[in-house]
């Protein structure tokens, strides 16, 4: 069974102009990368997948169910990382890992604590003085630490230079490949995602203009 499917999805976004038709195929253990500049429809794909909107036409599945009609159940199984990561940058680290727990039923506070500390976090530091990169690591910790069986992360590269693009590559490709994870994960360009995604969905003007199951590095947007 795949773990993520969409039959001729169709989403309207208002003046942004609608996003498909889409069909996609996610098997269990893929990286799926979905490429596009702004307003290209990552986050709305993103979004559908994970059950924040329901499609106007057409069909979604994750692990089998209907994300919009099982939210809670999908909580336990899916991690989402979006954008913005959060709203209060005063915030230490420890409190937005507590916060994030409330969206979690069975989030493990032991495992974010394990983790925070594998990525090198400190956890009493206030995110407005962190790294971009420790942040998207933060972020990142919050969204797996109940062990999901797949993440979803909205362009967590974004913003970065080329080493932490790379660190936070390997970061995900260590975690990920241990915990037999599957990922979808949106990034402005397919470059971002060289040697991490081993399938490309290129986004333009909501319209799906590539779709490969190899890695690729460069795409059409």
């Amino acid at each position: 069974m795949d773990i993520c499917h969409m039959d001729h999805v169709l989403k309207f976004r208002g003046t942004a102009g609608p996003l498909g038709p889409i069909d996609l195929d996610v098997r269990p253990g893929a990286r799926v990368g979905v490429v596009g500049g702004a307003d290209t429809g990552k986050t709305t794909l993103l979004r559908l997948l994970w059950g924040f909107l329901r499609p106007d036409h057409g069909h979604v599945q994750v692990l089998g169910r209907t994300p919009h009609l099982c939210q809670l159940w999908l909580r336990h199984h899916a991690g989402f990382m979006g954008r913005p990561l959060w709203t209060d940058t005063a915030a230490t680290g420890a409190t937005v890992l507590e916060h994030t727990a409330t969206f979690y039923p069975n989030w493990n506070r032991e495992r974010a604590w394990k983790l925070a500390c594998r990525l090198g976090l400190d956890l009493d530091r206030r995110v407005d003085q962190m790294r971009p990169v420790d942040q998207r690591r933060l972020a990142f910790a919050g969204a797996v630490a109940h062990g999901p069986r797949i993440w979803f992360l909205d362009e967590p590269l974004s913003g970065l230079d080329m080493a932490d693009q790379a660190a936070i590559r390997t970061t995900l490709a260590d975690l990920g490949e241990g915990e037999r994870a599957t990922v979808v994960v949106t990034a402005t360009a397919a470059d971002d995602l060289d040697g991490f995604a081993d399938t490309l969905l290129c986004l333009q003007n909501g319209t799906v203009v590539d779709y490969r199951r190899l890695k690729a590095s460069a795409c059409p947007v």
